[in-house]
Order: C-alpha cells, then sequence, then structure tokens
C-alpha cells in the first residue's frame, strides 16, 4: 500500500516537513507519481524500525546518581533554602 505524506503525518503526529526533510535526507525512500509523493507503507515501517529507541538494561533499575550530582543537588538546596 502507498501512502502519501499527509497520511503519514496524520498516523505519526508528525509535521509534513519533518517527513519531507527525511525523504531528501534519503531516509525514507518515496515516490513520485504525478504531482503526489507517495512511500510504501512497508518501506515506512523499516524506517520507524530503524529508529526506535531501546531503553539501556540498566536505566530500569539504576537510580543511582553519583556524589558529585548529589553534592551539587544539596549545595543547590542549601543556597535556595529548601
Amino acid at each position: 500500500m502507498m501512502l502519501t505524506i499527509g497520511e503519514i503525518s496524520e498516523r505519526c503526529n508528525v509535521s509534513q516537513d519533518f517527513i519531507r526533510d527525511e525523504i531528501k535526507r534519503g531516509n525514507v525512500p518515496a515516490y513520485k507519481l504525478g504531482r503526489v509523493v507517495r512511500i510504501r507503507e512497508d518501506e515506512w515501517n523499516a524506517y520507524l524500525a530503524r529508529n526506535r529507541i531501546f531503553p539501556r538494561p540498566s536505566a530500569a533499575n539504576d537510580n543511582r546518581k553519583s556524589k558529585s550530582h548529589r553534592e551539587a543537588v544539596d549545595k543547590l538546596k542549601s543556597i535556595l533554602g529548601g
């Protein structure tokens, strides 16, 4: 299935300019059919998969802060009276 820039923009809640920029950068393959630019749905899905962000494995249980960070926070609190 072929999608227009407008359809992708609505589905993903991004601007049409963002999608056009990704096409210009070569990140998303597109096809010009007459006056309308279209993107194959499977190629858009592949783009999304390539840009997926995975959390670091240790991020879920890494709530420790460095000593210098804690010291800086404590200093700010004392300055601000908190």
